[in-house]
């Protein structure tokens, strides 16, 4: 999900709906953790893919309250 596009969806959520900005990263390591019968050590890149794009992501937000965007 682009940048733009995961800010245009938060922006027009539901006040109930849960936004996942790294959605595909979550998605990716259930999937691997599925395949290898749940042994995080062989997921571990997909974990780490996962917490960038969630620090990126949180990163970006706090920028956004500075500037009073958000």
């Amino acid at each position: 999900m682009s940048t733009s596009s995961i800010h245009e969806a938060f922006r027009n959520k539901q006040a109930s709906k849960f936004l996942e900005p790294c959605e595909e990263q979550s998605r990716a390591s259930y999937k691997c953790l599925d395949r290898n019968n749940y042994d995080k050590k062989k997921c571990r890149k997909y974990f780490l893919e996962y917490k960038e794009c969630k620090r990126k992501w949180l990163e970006e937000r706090k920028e956004l309250r500075r500037q009073g965007l958000l």
